[in-house]
């Protein structure tokens, strides 16, 4: 009977660790659903409209 405690408390301990190393949802995303990052960057510049140089807004240049 001893030599079965140490095993079954090993598997007991080991099978509590994987329970809490699962991956948590995001907030906001409590379906796990994949998770898509843009990055978007906004200047103001020197842009051609109708042949003449005027400052205007460009997004991802």
């Amino acid at each position: 009977m001893k030599n079965l405690l140490l095993p079954l408390f090993l598997t007991f301990l080991f099978s509590i660790q994987l329970f809490a190393q699962r991956p948590q949802s995001v907030e906001g995303n409590v379906n796990n659903l994949p998770v898509r990052e843009y990055t978007i960057v906004i200047n103001q510049e020197l842009v051609n409209i109708g042949g003449k140089e005027k400052m205007g807004m460009t997004i991802n240049g």
